[in-house]
């Protein structure tokens, strides 16, 4: 696959996610419906492949073919700084899975509440995240 369909691929993924949160109101409604295993079910589908799949796929591709086409040291920061922020939110993924595990077992509200807090920070740090990787692509197209 060629670097600019990669970059392609990364941008389309940021779409999704970008998507995704415009709709934010209406996914948080799914903690107080009855059909919470099945909304549990969909995010966890949805974090599996924006965010998952999406990071081991610029991790082991587009930073290094980023790098490999454009190496210096502003990059390099750049990318550098991409791969901790996909560690943290990784991390991250792994306490909102821990949620949403305790809300489908137990529903209670405060879970879901917590919940909701936690879905909305990650949102809000992959969309940080997105933008930062889009302006380096934005960079790296310009060239």
């Amino acid at each position: 696959m060629k670097l600019s369909e990669m970059v392609q691929r990364a941008i389309a993924d940021h779409a999704a996610a970008s998507e995704f949160v415009r709709n934010l109101d209406a996914t948080m409604a799914i903690w107080n419906t009855k059909e919470i295993g099945v909304k549990v079910q969909a995010i966890r589908a949805y974090i599996q492949k924006h965010v998952t799949e999406h990071f081991a796929h610029e991790d082991q591709t587009i930073y290094n073919d980023l790098l490999a086409a454009d190496p210096d040291a502003d990059t390099f920061r750049i990318v550098t700084g991409l791969k901790n922020d996909h560690e943290a939110i990784t991390k991250e993924v792994g306490k909102l899975n821990d949620l949403l595990a305790q809300a489908e077992r137990d529903g209670d509200a405060p879970t879901t509440a917590q919940l909701d807090m936690t879905f909305r920070i990650l949102l809000g740090r992959l969309q940080r995240h997105a933008a930062e990787e889009d302006r380096l692509f934005a960079k790296l197209a310009g060239r």
